[in-house]
């Protein structure tokens, strides 16, 4: 059996939530937060539309490569590193 491993992170953005709520909606943002070096990139040059159940790709990453606990642990640090600090420049924080 792996060993588990769970990464908890929060951000607070002193923004109106409507305005965070906005960006996050707007699918090609994840591109924006997600780092160069996971060769993430929106195929689709058309209008897209966020749905439910669309956000949970890094969840995924987390959920299958647990079995590498240190190497995966610092990737995902890394990425949500990166994330806050896109977020945090985005809306001034």
């Amino acid at each position: 059996m792996a060993a588990e491993f769970l990464l908890v992170r929060s951000q607070t953005v002193p923004r109106p939530v409507e305005e965070v709520f906005s960006f996050y909606a707007e699918p090609r943002n994840l591109a924006r937060i997600t780092p160069r070096w996971l060769g993430f990139r929106v195929l689709n040059e058309g209008e897209l539309e966020m749905r439910e159940g669309l956000h949970a790709a890094t969840v995924e990453l987390a959920h299958h490569a647990v079995g590498a606990a240190a190497p995966v642990r610092r990737q995902l640090n890394a990425i949500f590193d990166f994330r806050a600090r896109i977020v945090a420049e985005v809306f001034g924080g």
